[in-house]
Parts: C-alpha cells; sequence; structure tokens
C-alpha cells in the first residue's frame, strides 16, 4: 500500500518552492506517508473522567452538561432537530460543527460516551435518507430558503456546496466508528453503513451527474470553506476504504491551501488573510475577503486536519491563522468581531468583503466554533475571552446562547489538553 501510494504522489510529494501569492515563497517539503493524528479519535474503553486532570474534569462535566441542555432547547441549534431536519443545509453547517466539536472532545479525552451521543444523532440523520428524486440515489434535500439565488436549490440535492459540506461531516464520522470498532460491533455497523452510503449513494450519483466515473475531482466548490472541508472527505475517505486515490487528491487539494493564503505582518507575528473564493477555481468576485460568518467552517476544517496531523496543516500554518483571528478579527472582546478575516480593512491586495453578512458578535463566538483555534494562540488571549465568556454570560436559550456551554467547554477541553498522552488508551490508532 505504501508503494502504491508513494507511486501517487511523487509527482507532489518532493521538497519544492511554491510562489504564495502576497507573500514571500513558502518551501514545502517531502511529507509523511502515514500522518501521525496529535489527538487520535481512537476512544478509551476504560475512561473515567476521574482519569482527567482537574481543570479539565471541571470542564468535561460543563461539556455532557451543556450537551444535555441544548438538547432540550427548541432553538435552531437543538442538535436533535437538526439531526431529523433532512436538510442539507442544516446539516452541512450547524450540525456539521456541533458534531465536529463533539469529535474534537473524543479526540483529547477518549470519552466513548461522545461517541454515542454521534451514533444516536446520526441514526435521526439516517432516518431521513430517501431516494427523493427517483435517480436511484438515497440523499437528504437543500430545505432552507436563504435568498433568491438558492430558490432553484429548494426539495433537490444539487446544492454543491451543501452536499460538500455535509457529506465532509459524515466521511469524519464513519471514520470515527471504525477507528473504534473492535470496542463496539455496534461501532462497526455504523463505520460500514456510513462508508457504504458515502460510495455507492453519495459519490455514485455526483460521479453519474458530473461524467467522472473514475478519477478526481468528481465534483468541487470554489469557495475556502468548502474547499478545506472537501480536504477531510478525501483524507476520511482514504481511512475508510484504504483506496490511496483518496489520500492522493487530499494531498494535491491540501497543497495548493499555502498557495491561497496570504501572509501579512501584526503586531502579534506574521497572520494568515485569504480570499472568500479559491484560486485559480474561482469564479466572479475573487479579490474579497472570506467573510466572517464563514470562518468557522474554514477554521474548524483547518483544526481537524490538524489534529490528524495531515499534511500542510502543521504547527507554523495554524499558528498564522490563530493569529489571524487574535490581531485581526477580534475587536471588542467576545462581543465584538471583524466582518471578516483581514479585520474588515484592506489586506495583501483584498479588499473587505461586501457580503450582506455583519460583523461577528458574542451569539456567534459563544455558540459556534470559533475559539479552538486558541490552541495555537501563543498569547492565550482566545483562551481568556473563552473563560470570559463562560463566566460573564447566562448561556441560555432566552438569551440564544443555547449551544453556549457545550461549545465553549469544548474549545476549553482542546485548549488544555496536551496531546495523545492526555487520553487514558495512551495510543493513536493506524493512521490513514
Amino acid at each position: 500500500m505504501k508503494f502504491l501510494l508513494g507511486c501517487l504522489l511523487a509527482t507532489f510529494l518532493t521538497s519544492c518552492t511554491l510562489p504564495a501569492v502576497g507573500a514571500q515563497a513558502v518551501t514545502l517539503e517531502p511529507l509523511p506517508l502515514e500522518p501521525v493524528p496529535t489527538f487520535s479519535l481512537r476512544g478509551d474503553p476504560n475512561f473515567s473522567p476521574e482519569h482527567l486532570p482537574r481543570e479539565m474534569r471541571l470542564w468535561h462535566s460543563r461539556f455532557w452538561n451543556g450537551i444535555e441542555y441544548v438538547n432540550t432547547t427548541d432553538r435552531f441549534y437543538n442538535p436533535e432537530t437538526l439531526a431529523s431536519s433532512g436538510d442539507l443545509f442544516q446539516l452541512g453547517r450547524h450540525f456539521n460543527v456541533y458534531v465536529t466539536s463533539l469529535l474534537t472532545v473524543l479526540r483529547v479525552t477518549g470519552d466513548l460516551a461522545i461517541l454515542d451521543e454521534v451514533d444516536r444523532l446520526m441514526q435521526l440523520a439516517a432516518g431521513e435518507l430517501r431516494d427523493y428524486n427517483a435517480d436511484g440515489f438515497r440523499n437528504w434535500r437543500y430545505l432552507t430558503l436563504t435568498g433568491a439565488d438558492s430558490a432553484a436549490f429548494i426539495g433537490d440535492d444539487y446544492h454543491e456546496m451543501d452536499e460538500i459540506l455535509t457529506h465532509s461531516m459524515v466521511a469524519a464520522v464513519a471514520y470515527a466508528f471504525k477507528a473504534n470498532a473492535d470496542f463496539d460491533a455496534r461501532y462497526a455497523e455504523r463505520a460500514a453503513f456510513w462508508t457504504d452510503y458515502l460510495q455507492n449513494d453519495f459519490e455514485a450519483k455526483w460521479r453519474r451527474r458530473n461524467d467522472v466515473p473514475r478519477g478526481f475531482p468528481f465534483l468541487s466548490r470554489d469557495l475556502m470553506h468548502p474547499y478545506v472541508q472537501w480536504i477531510r472527505f478525501h483524507y476520511y475517505m482514504y481511512g475508510l476504504t484504504g483506496d490511496a486515490s483518496y489520500y492522493a487528491e487530499a494531498e494535491r487539494m491540501a497543497r495548493q491551501v499555502p498557495l491561497q493564503v496570504r501572509e501579512v505582518a501584526t503586531p502579534g507575528g506574521p497572520a494568515y488573510v485569504w480570499n472568500q473564493r479559491f484560486l485559480p477555481e474561482a469564479r466572479g468576485d475573487v479579490l474579497s475577503c472570506q467573510p466572517f460568518v464563514y470562518l468557522q467552517l474554514t477554521f474548524q476544517a483547518f483544526q481537524d486536519l490538524a489534529m490528524e496531523g495531515f499534511s500542510v496543516f502543521d504547527d507554523a500554518f495554524m499558528q498564522r491563522v490563530a493569529t489571524s483571528m487574535t490581531e485581526l478579527v477580534v475587536r471588542d472582546g467576545y462581543r465584538s468581531f471583524a466582518g471578516d478575516i483581514c479585520g474588515g480593512q484592506y489586506q495583501a491586495g483584498l479588499r473587505p468583503t461586501r457580503s450582506r453578512s455583519t460583523r461577528g458578535v458574542a451569539f456567534h463566538f459563544v455558540n459556534f466554533p470559533y475559539a479552538t483555534i486558541g490552541k495555537w494562540d501563543p498569547t492565550g488571549r482566545l483562551e481568556t475571552l473563552v473563560r470570559r465568556a463562560y463566566d460573564e454570560l447566562e448561556l441560555t436559550s432566552e438569551n440564544n446562547y443555547a449551544a453556549g456551554q457545550m461549545n465553549l467547554s469544548a474549545a476549553m477541553l482542546f485548549l488544555l489538553a496536551e496531546g495523545e498522552e492526555q487520553q487514558a488508551s495512551g495510543s493513536a490508532p493506524d493512521a490513514p
């Protein structure tokens, strides 16, 4: 397998220098064929909160209290409602980041009860799979009208971006089940179910539609957040199937990311800014900074791949991303944020976003995963903001902070964790 993988990757795993747009050239060294996760998805069947350091025990308790609370709220971010919505918009966005946050805590604690919670929610989602349009493939549908341009997609499964966002999450979940399959036959069954669905329904459908019977890409979208989420899909599909062509595509895509980010100087050190659209595939407006509202999906995909130790997403890369958040995006603590990754100003040839979305506020920081990149924040500023938000706000649905208890606790558990040795299980699974 390593020989085959080496053959597939030989054309771009040699040491080379690539021109980074708006920055000095970035030298990319040969990468290991098998990444070693810093925080693997392998759980610990003997997990007990008592095995955690004292402060992590506190945040672990808060995390589970937050899960229990958010499951009782009637607001839009109730994960049970999202899971059973059958709506690609909800599944690919709010449900994606929620489930990925759960998997983050599984990684740093080894608590398999988290995987059971993910399974419970995914069973609700599976119950909504149908061949709605009689094309021979099961799927969910796009059901949220966000504007006139989305009307054509309502009631069907042709929305490429939300298909990508949703199924990148599904692939990560399926691999989490596979990574723990020897602990519970149920996990093995779930891994097999979701792998079959991904290959024989989702992927087969798009290969037929786009007339790509083999090879890659069989589906793409020229925006930064679906692009990096799509890397996750291919990475985890390799882990699920052993098909090295998935890994080759994940690596090909990943090594384009340093060409998209533009390094800028800040008082806190070098930071990255980037276009909303992914060049050279971009269509339309190609010089606009990525809006704040989409950063959660970009940040979390970067984080997930970094936790797997995959490709270019190393500590140096992630520290620049974290510095972007602390130096350019954060305005007034956890209460106010710039409207885009560039800090709402011209940066490295990119202009501020013209998006109709507003600046970020406490609602976004509290309920969604903007803070977990604080793991790579050398100043500790993001950790301070998480602690302050948790202590100062009443994290209830009445205040629009229903997911805050879970989300902020998940962030703190990651920020406090020390790597694979943190888990009582002590070892990572064989990396894909």
